[in-house]
């Protein structure tokens, strides 16, 4: 099944135009420059929905508390992450260091593995630190820090859920061996694309 999954993403992935999902301009507003970019980045987006399957995955392995802990540790990490960008800090290969979150997340989706939250945790948080940090440095200079801020947060949190959701409907539908793998694979087809491109 894991194996069909790889092949019907690459499938789905080839058929699909991803330039329909670089960043686009986000205008003047702070508020809305925030909310529409972890949207329009395939990357973010990408990454966002995986972190939600994946903290509900851990949750049904037996991680009770992994389906709270997992994102609120990606959107903490999130903010600091681009609060360093703000602060002038660099991090090398940060373009690289997200489609490779990408690729990892999309590859720990297709193995179903759960992992302790020992080892999620800081996962998570190297994740979520370069995809901030990325937001950041891609802030609209002529917008306010605090709405573009938000903004961001906002949307990443919805991200999240919405993949929260799938997980979870897929889980009570029994459907988890068969759409996991598949969804899983187009997200680490996606971040081995990124990382070429």
């Amino acid at each position: 099944m894991k194996r069909k999954g790889l092949q019907f993403a690459t499938i789905l992935l080839s058929s699909m135009p991803l330039a329909a999902f670089a960043h686009t301009g986000h205008g003047e507003s702070g508020l809305l420059a925030g909310l529409l970019h972890p949207i329009t980045g395939l990357d973010h987006f990408l990454a966002l929905l995986a972190i939600g399957i994946w903290a509900v995955l851990l949750k049904n392995g037996g991680r009770k508390n992994a389906a709270l802990q997992v994102p609120v540790a990606f959107l903490l990490a999130l903010l600091f992450g681009a609060s360093m960008a703000l602060w002038g800090a660099s991090i090398p290969m940060v373009e690289t260091g997200i489609a490779t979150s990408v690729l990892l997340l999309g590859l720990l989706l297709v193995a179903g593995k759960s992992l302790p939250l020992l080892a999620t945790l800081p996962i998570t948080v190297s994740f979520a630190l370069v995809h901030g940090f990325a937001h950041g440095t891609e802030m609209p200079l002529s917008v306010n820090i605090a709405a573009y801020l938000f903004g961001f947060l906002l949307s990443s949190a919805m991200l999240i859920l919405c993949g929260s959701v799938f997980a979870t409907v897929m889980l009570k539908a029994k459907q988890t061996k068969a759409v996991v793998p598949i969804s899983g694979g187009a997200i680490a087809l996606s971040g081995m694309m990124l990382l070429v491109v």
